[in-house]
């Protein structure tokens, strides 16, 4: 999870407010030791986001697990994660958090 974690890349400032965005999304999904697809099986997978504490699991079979997807029972993301966009320290907690809920709920321990 850290070793994921460690590919989020932080920019901004106090004054317009500070972002990260994922790089590297195949590598930092195999380092949040992501489940194979369960729809397919398949490993070819990528933690991604777009620069916000948002973030959603891909397969390569087109499946995606995203904070409002609702195809199966129990895949409901539904955690809000507050977090001051203004305050650096602010912003990586949410998305450790956000990081840490999606691969939770990917791998089946969410509820």
């Amino acid at each position: 999870m850290e070793k994921a974690l460690a590919n989020i890349t932080y920019f901004g400032s106090p004054k317009s407010g500070f972002y990260g965005i994922m790089e590297r999304v195949k590598e930092a999904a195999q380092l949040a030791n992501l489940n194979n697809c369960k729809f397919c099986g398949g490993s070819d997978l990528r933690l991604a986001n777009t620069t916000t504490p948002t973030y959603r699991i891909e397969c390569a079979c087109g499946i995606e697990l995203t904070p409002t997807h609702k195809a199966e029972e129990g895949w409901c993301m539904d955690e809000v994660i507050e977090y001051d966009e203004k305050d650096l320290d602010s912003v990586k907690l949410a998305h450790k958090k956000a990081v840490e809920h999606i691969i939770s709920k990917w791998n089946g321990r969410g509820g």
